[in-house]
């Protein structure tokens, strides 16, 4: 009886030994499998949300407005405020946490209505496979508001180069469209400007009593200057901005008479030659 225990118990005993799971040599890592989305990582915004009007002076004169018909379509900047930007330019649209860049294009359908679409880019200068938005019009939109474009005018715009960092180092392109008023929801109204030397972002007070808007003689507040030197052109949400003008595209002379555009003014200056030589 012992004999035939201790024999079960040898055979229970090898048979244990035997169910042994060994582990492998090596241990395989999990894969983590990333969303099918290409939706772009988003930097977090600065605490402040909204800028601080209260060290502006704001219900002054000295605003400019730019001659010209010219084309933009009006969207966000950094989600504070609205900018009008140029149509068929490659643009950024946020200092902080947007790294996509845009493209804004026209069409006209056979009613002779227009239609704006933005399409989304990966690579700087809006190169390889870029994301279009639906289209949309101008119906039910009022002039100033966020989405409200013009599309048959002229493509005249000021491209400026904007930095977080004092050298102007890792800048994003903002390629604003000329004259438009943007009206903004943070208290401040915004319009782009450029001539040969400089362009302008300016501000004014959204203070709207008497339905003036972007008013240069009663409403300006400030500007950020750009010229082809890079400086510091404005603190934006606590945060110092510096930048450079890269480009004035503009057809017409602007309120104080100044040339246009730099490229007008080589043109000029190209034509000047060529009659010389022809005397």
């Amino acid at each position: 009886m012992l004999r035939t225990l201790a024999t079960a118990l040898f055979f229970a005993g090898r048979a244990a030994a035997q169910d042994t799971t060994l582990m492998p040599d090596t241990t395989v890592v999990a894969e983590t499998t990333m969303p099918a989305t290409t939706t772009a990582p988003v930097t977090t915004m600065p605490a402040t949300t909204m800028l601080d009007t209260t060290t502006m002076s704001c219900g002054s004169s000295g605003g400019k407005t730019q001659s010209g018909d010219n084309n933009y379509v009006i969207d966000t900047f950094t989600n504070v405020l609205l900018f009008s930007y140029a149509i068929n330019q490659c643009t950024s649209r946020s200092l902080f946490g947007d790294p996509l860049v845009y493209k804004y294009t026209c069409s006209e359908d056979t009613d002779g209505v227009w239609w704006v679409t933005r399409t989304s880019y990966a690579e700087d200068g809006c190169t390889g496979t870029g994301t279009a938005g639906e289209p949309w019009s101008n119906d039910g939109l009022s002039a100033g508001e966020q989405y409200y474009f013009k599309c048959d005018g002229d493509d005249n715009y000021a491209s400026l180069s904007l930095s977080t960092a004092e050298g102007c180092g890792s800048p994003i392109n903002v390629v604003g469209g000329l004259g438009a008023c943007s009206v903004n929801a943070a208290n401040l109204d915004t319009k782009f400007y450029c001539d040969s030397s400089s362009a302008l972002v300016q501000l004014y007070s959204a203070a709207t009593g008497d339905n003036k808007i972007c008013d240069d003689d009663k409403y300006f507040c400030e500007k950020w200057t750009f010229t082809s030197t890079c400086a510091k052109v404005t603190n934006f949400m606590g945060t110092d901005v510096y930048g450079t003008m890269t480009t004035c595209v503009a057809d017409g002379d602007s309120d104080d008479e100044s040339s246009a555009s730099s490229q007008f003014t080589l043109m000029g200056i190209a034509i000047a030659l060529i009659v010389g030589l022809f005397r």
